[in-house]
């Protein structure tokens, strides 16, 4: 069985690494995330599928994660 590393153990193996700060992509990301927010409130408000409703939350998370990322240049 695996066990997770740490993210000092991520910076040490190179699986994460440092880049330069992105603050255009962190921008980009996080007005992607708003708007599948806004798409999932529209799914939900139709009363359709809620994994898509899901789906789109933590898709919009993700992204909103990465863009924490791309600012502080990981």
């Amino acid at each position: 069985m695996n066990q997770e590393s740490s993210w000092l153990e991520c910076l040490e193996s190179g699986s994460a690494c440092r880049i330069t700060t992105d603050k255009a992509k962190a921008k980009s990301l996080i007005e992607t995330a708003k708007k599948r927010i806004i798409y999932a409130d529209n799914i939900a408000k139709q009363d359709t599928d809620m994994n898509f409703v899901f789906e789109s939350g933590y898709a919009s998370l993700v992204e909103l994660f990465h863009a924490l990322l791309a600012l502080r240049g990981y």
